[in-house]
């Protein structure tokens, strides 16, 4: 979601997986593939607030495009910034994915940053579309490819506005030469396969990494009530403790409380900046 309570527009953020969650979705979905006439898809995000955002976004979204027959645009930077933040092994975690719905594939570079606060001393990854793409993702991107048998295309993204000088010029050049060539890479090994392709599924209880069920007790009410808080708390707050802490003592949140004390602080600093740096007030 990026709009609710008093805010017309943020950045997107990780939303809580739950019956009430997947139902919403599902409608709209449904509504735009109507009107569209055509299959809607959805892309990962590279924020999650906690390790359960992280376990579960692969199944929450099959569970969103399975009525439509909707398609995946998997952004291979946000799953490595998820891989980084949580300490959860790259592959590992495609492997949760629906990757038999992936048509297109995205990878982009970003940064690094620490916690203004000190939650963490370790570098917090961040998808911002400015920086050079990691290596490893172009070992990654072969694998990746073997793993997702409908993939029509893979884009390089960088922020138009990045491209400061010559040298961040032809380094993007070699970035598109090198994305080519493992793209090459994948193709000459999926021809050796003869097609015995493992895809991956869509069910991440193949892995050692376990998705929770979604939740029934939380109601779209809570959901309402959830999302408002928790942009103005964001926005409102002078640290990410103090944030949590709002969330936790909303006894209108009770539902959701569980879920909400699971939060990493430093990803709560990152969606403060981000509501911050984004967002609209409504009208």
């Amino acid at each position: 979601y990026c709009r609710a309570g008093s805010f017309a527009f943020t950045a997107p953020l990780p939303v809580p997986l739950c019956c009430e969650s997947i139902s919403i979705g599902q409608e709209n979905l449904a509504k735009m593939a109507e009107a569209a006439q055509s299959p809607v898809g959805l892309e990962n995000l590279a924020l999650a607030f906690s390790i359960k955002d992280v376990l579960s976004q692969g199944a929450f979204l099959e569970s969103l495009l399975a009525p439509t027959n909707g398609f995946l645009l998997l952004d291979l930077h946000n799953i490595y910034c998820q891989s980084i933040n949580f300490d959860v092994p790259f592959i590992d975690l495609i492997k949760t994915y629906p990757l038999q719905r992936v048509v297109e594939i995205h990878i982009s570079g970003g940064s690094n940053s620490k916690s203004v606060n000190g939650y963490t001393e370790k570098e917090i990854r961040r998808d911002t579309h400015d920086g050079p793409v990691p290596l490893a993702l172009y070992d990654y991107l072969p694998q990746v490819l073997s793993l997702c048998p409908r993939v029509e295309t893979v884009i390089l993204e960088r922020l138009g506005g990045t491209f400061s000088d010559d040298d961040v010029n032809r380094s993007f050049a070699d970035e598109f030469r090198r994305m080519r060539s493992a793209i090459r890479m994948a193709s000459d090994q999926i021809a050796g396969q003869c097609g015995e392709i493992d895809t991956g599924g869509g069910a991440a209880d193949r892995l050692p990494l376990q998705a929770e069920q979604p939740c029934d007790l939380i109601s779209r009410g809570d959901l309402e009530r959830y999302q408002s808080t928790l942009l103005d708390a964001l926005a409102e707050s002078g640290n990410a403790e103090e944030v949590k802490s709002k969330l936790l003592h909303c006894r209108d949140l009770e539902s959701l409380h569980e879920y909400i004390d699971s939060f990493d602080l430093s990803m709560l600093e990152v969606g403060q900046h981000l509501v911050r740096k984004w967002g609209v007030a409504a009208l």
